[in-house]
């Protein structure tokens, strides 16, 4: 779900760029933040498992971080801007009903 999560916000950040030309910064250190808390996290007495569940997330968090800091340089407006379009995503659909 973390890699669903961050699609998600990235295009939620790129609906808000129409109101707000900083959106974009402003959820760039919101990521910066949040890996800075998981950092913090690895200082701490975590189990093996744990330690390497919060590797994993740091290290796709800074792929996410890099991703939309290269959005910002680029000064990337819309989704369906190339840079965004040719990322890897990952996102949840619902399943049809008759699915079994």
């Amino acid at each position: 779900t973390l890699a669903v999560n961050y699609v998600q916000e990235v295009e939620d950040t790129f609906l808000k760029l129409e109101n707000d030309p900083d959106a974009m910064k402003k959820h760039n250190q919101m990521q910066i933040d949040q890996l800075n808390d998981l950092i913090r996290l690895t200082q701490s007495d975590l189990t093996k498992g744990d330690r390497k569940r919060v590797m994993a997330a740091i290290t796709m968090d800074a792929h996410g971080r890099d991703v939309v800091h290269g959005l910002i340089r680029q000064n990337v407006q819309e989704m369906d801007a190339f840079q965004w379009q040719s990322q890897l995503k990952h996102k949840y659909r619902e399943p049809p009903l008759n699915a079994s």
